[in-house]
């Protein structure tokens, strides 16, 4: 999975392979889940646990949003690599089919939900 995203993380683009993890959307013991590429994304370590944390999430138009979690100005690290993503696109693979699925991230928003 980390090589369809030219082994970098999908939201800060870091290309550190060691720091990179696949992160599913769905987790592999829900019914929808597949063991394929369009049900992961590659995240560093950080944006990957603030995705499994719901910390932060990615909406089916591939944009990072940052969920109810207080995060204080003072806080320049979290501020820096988490909120500062807030809104913005994230990187995908070219080839559709490794894109993320749409529908997997629209599921796994309404269960957060």
């Amino acid at each position: 999975m980390i090589g369809a995203y030219k082994t970098r993380c999908a939201v800060c683009e870091l290309r550190i392979r060691n720091l990179l993890d696949g992160a599913h959307i769905l987790p592999d013991n829900h019914p929808n889940s597949e063991p394929k590429v369009s049900n992961g994304l590659s995240l560093c370590a950080l944006h990957h646990r603030a995705f499994d944390r719901k910390i932060m999430d990615i909406t089916p138009d591939y944009v990072v949003k940052v969920g109810e979690v207080r995060i204080a100005d003072a806080d320049q690290a979290a501020v820096r690599n988490i909120r500062d993503f807030d809104g913005k696109p994230i990187w995908i693979p070219t080839d559709d089919r490794l894109k993320p699925d749409r529908e997997l991230l629209r599921t796994r928003l309404e269960l957060a939900s």
